[in-house]
Formats: C-alpha cells, structure tokens, sequence
C-alpha cells in the first residue's frame, strides 16, 4: 500500500512531514476516512522516477509521475523553475516549495511515536541529493547543515537509496540546532554505518551535544555515552566491524528502569549496565560525525534517527526491517 498524503502543518501520529503535506508511513495507524481526516491514496514512484505532489484547495492533492530524470526536469520547469538542467537543479526547486513535494521511494514503516530526528539521505524530501541542508521528516524539523557539501558527499549507495560519505583527512561534521523534546527520561539513537577504513580508534556517529547521548565505535567496542544524573556514563559493548559492511547500530536509554541497551542489525547485544540518573535537557544540538580527524567516521552512513524514549526491542527490530533492504540486508 502506497503512503498517504495530506495537507497540514502539523505532525499527527503515524506521519513525517515535509513542505505543507504529512506523509502517512505507519501500516498500523488508521489514516481514514478522507472525509474527517484529509489522507488521500499516493501513487509508489516507478523504480528510478518519482511522484509529484501539488496541493489544491479541494478533491486531495494533484499526483504526477515522472518516470525518469528527464520528465522530472520537465515537469519542474513547467510548474515555474527556471535555470534548471540537472534531476539535482529540479528536486531542490520542487521540495524548496511548500504547495509541493517529490518522492523517490515509498517510505517504508517505521517507529514515529517519540521520533524526534530523521534525517534519511536517500529520500530525496531529506536530502535532493545536492546541497548543504539536511531536512529532518520529523515533529521537531530540525534541519541540519552540512558543513562542507564539498567533501561530505552524497551517492546512489545501494538499491533504493543514497548515502553520505566522509573521509578521515576532511574531519567535516553534520550540525543541527537545538533538539526540542527531549525527555529527561529516556532516549534512542539509530544510525546506519558503513566503514571504508578503521584507522580512528574512535567514530563519532551521532551525537546531542553536550554528549547528552553519543553512539560511537570505541577501538573495538561499541558506546554508548550518556550524561545521565549530571555526569558522563558510558555503556560499552564489545562488537567488531567489517569494512564495506552495513550495519544498523541502535542505543537506548530509561533512566526509570534503568537500563542502557545497544543492538546491531535489529538484535540485542548481551552486555548488561547499570547506569542511572535523569538525562540533561540543555545544550542540545545535533553533531553528526566529528570535526576532529582523530574522532570521525571514514566511510559512509545514512539514516539518522532520534526518539525521545527507549525503544522496545520489537520497535528497534521492526525498524531494522523496514530498513534493511535498501542496504543489502
């Protein structure tokens, strides 16, 4: 079943937003009827395309479909773009107006009660594949900024998506603003990985500032940092990586139970911690990566996510999933 589409400005449940239209992604959420609650039916894009979604005033939005590069640029002058010569010229014009939308993929059905950040490269309504801004899909829309698009750069990846990729000698980072509703009770972080080389003993992945939360590869551990009842704590799992390899790596933290739990590719690591304590709530930007060549990723990653709880193991498996096969898995 193809997503639904309505005409809103605020995030209900079961949806990602981006422009002025929802994106229903949730299979368990109930989005009809039309009549009360203005979802319509979408259209999948074709393999290599895209849909086009223009608002109008009644009757659902306008769906075109370009089945290509070049009927996207078409249909992107004719909606008023000019100067366009490129798919990348065409999908910044058409997400950068907000009675419009284009999809490459239909997104698939993922968590988003508590989601907080999601910022997915390879949905062109994230990331149209140029440019330094990373538009979170999220409640919050907290866009984030590539600091040089120059040297962290985006490509096709794998089937049905695209990814970015950084370089250990660049030491370039991702930054977002302030991270509204975060809970001091818990939180997940969710980032998909692909190491090129090793040679950092640690990775930053993805990081609220203050190391509020961190996941990251420490030597040949996995971590988790927290600053949980006013100091930094840190839950740490052993785990090795291969180069050239995917892999999803998930931490969450409750500070009510309380416990700190690390997965990989959707399963439970078994190391156990007993770390406590409220999270803190202040300085909470977003850094994806590092600035520092001594702590940053070499290689690719894609999919970068926050809720503002713990996730359940099923939660953290049924994204694992709904994911894995534009990685290969």
């Amino acid at each position: 079943m193809p997503n639904v589409i309505a005409s809103a400005t605020t995030v209900s449940n079961g949806t990602l937003k981006r422009n002025n239209f929802l994106i229903g992604v949730n299979t368990s959420v109930q989005y009809g009827p039309t009549s009360s609650t203005g979802f319509w039916n979408g259209v999948v894009p074709p393999s290599g395309g895209y849909t086009i979604y223009a608002q109008k005033s009644v009757n659902g939005p306008s769906i075109r479909v370009a089945q290509n590069d070049s009927e996207l640029i078409t249909i992107a002058k004719q909606y008023g773009g000019t100067n366009i010569t490129t798919v990348n010229d065409a999908l910044s014009y058409l997400n950068g107006q907000t009675n419009l939308l284009v999809t490459n993929i239909d997104y698939p059905s993922i968590v988003t009660n508590g989601l907080i950040l999601n910022l997915d490269p390879g949905y062109v309504p994230s990331y149209p594949r140029s440019g330094s801004t990373l538009f979170d899909l999220s409640q919050n829309q907290n866009n984030n900024t590539i600091l040089d698009p120059t040297i962290i750069t985006w490509s096709s990846g794998t089937t049905g998506g695209g990814v970015l990729n950084f370089s250990k000698q660049t030491g370039k980072q991702i930054t977002g603003g302030t991270e509204a509703n975060l809970t001091t009770t818990g939180v997940t972080l969710s980032a998909w990985i692909n190491f090129s080389a090793q040679t950092n003993t640690i990775n930053r992945f993805i990081t609220i500032d203050s190391e509020i939360a961190q996941i990251r590869r420490n030597s040949s551990n996995l971590e988790m940092v927290v600053n949980a009842g006013g100091s930094l704590k840190a839950f740490v799992a052993p785990q090795s990586f291969t180069n050239g390899s995917w892999y999803n790596v998930v931490c969450t933290y409750n500070s009510s139970t309380p416990s700190a739990v690390m997965y990989v590719n959707g399963l439970q690591l078994s190391a156990t911690t007993s770390i406590t304590g409220a999270l803190s709530t202040s300085s909470i930007g977003i850094k994806i990566s590092s600035e520092s060549t001594t702590e940053c990723m070499e290689g690719s990653m894609s999919v970068f996510q926050i809720w503002n709880r713990d996730l359940s193991a099923s939660e953290v498996s049924s994204n694992y999933n709904a994911l894995r096969g534009r990685f290969g898995l």
